[in-house]
């Protein structure tokens, strides 16, 4: 029974296909239709692309109109970034109709800028720029003055030559009527010496206790201390790889976030 129906399956194949090849013989399908199905896709890709950047555009018309409100395309492009709007239609009724929260974004975008300058000259003009780094980020700035500046090896209290630059951090503050400080300590993996060790057991102690100096000298001068806080991570987030001295250096630092966003209290 079984070979009679091997022999009807035979039958029927050799009926359809005599000549008992399979339908992609004879060059089928074309070797054409391969690179045709490539361009297919290649196109619908490009055409995806480039429905997707024109809709996030702005429209030149409507930068005609921010532009005689006093808003450049930069500064749209922050409310962006920032989520203070998100899709094209809202920067449409944006530019025409500015809210309360939009306009604060952009003017904290200006005070962001004019705080990065000043600081910029300043520090120029007493010739540190080259120990002290300055960085605007989306909704802050980031001042990092490397530890030899502000501290002594082991030590937590603030030298003269660095005050000069938080008093000018405080002076610039001032002119800013809502904003925020971080302030983080950190180190390089060298271990802390056995003469300063009483104090300092670890970089740990060592960073926070110099994240605290410079909070604390910030409140003498007038900072609220409920707009500050701190931070020290000792040795555990370097910037660059502990292999040399001059690495080292660089990750012995205090960083300053200084952040102009209105507190949600108010």
């Amino acid at each position: 029974m079984a070979l009679d129906r091997k022999k009807y399956i035979q039958k029927r194949k050799n009926i359809s296909n005599p000549k008992g090849r399979s339908p992609l013989d004879e060059n089928w399908p074309p070797v054409w239709s391969v690179s045709f199905s490539d361009l297919t896709t290649l196109l619908m890709t490009a055409f995806i692309l480039w429905y997707s950047l024109s809709a996030a555009q702005i429209p030149v018309n409507l930068l005609a109109i921010a532009q005689k409100k006093g808003i450049t395309k930069e500064e749209i492009e922050y409310l962006q970034r920032t989520k203070a709007i998100t899709h094209r239609e809202t920067t449409i009724s944006m530019i025409r109709n500015i809210t309360p929260r939009q306009e604060m974004a952009i003017n904290e975008l200006k005070k962001l800028k004019e705080f990065e300058k000043e600081l910029k000259e300043y520090l120029t003009s007493i010739q540190i720029e080259e120990v002290v780094e300055t960085k605007e980020g989306i909704d802050a700035i980031l001042v990092t003055p490397r530890a030899p500046l502000l501290f002594d090896e082991g030590k937590a209290t603030l030298k003269t030559e660095g005050l000069g630059l938080l008093d000018k951090i405080v002076q610039l503050l001032k002119e800013v009527p809502y904003y925020n400080i971080r302030i983080e300590g950190h180190t390089d993996t060298k271990p802390i010496s056995p003469f300063h060790r009483y104090k300092y057991p670890s970089n740990w102690e060592l960073s926070s206790a110099r994240a605290v100096s410079v909070a604390k000298y910030l409140i003498t001068k007038g900072i609220p201390p409920e707009r500050i806080s701190v931070a020290g991570y000792g040795e555990e987030k370097p910037r660059f790889l502990n292999v040399n001295e001059e690495n080292r250096a660089k990750n012995r630092r205090v960083e300053i976030y200084i952040s102009f966003a209105k507190p949600h209290n108010i």
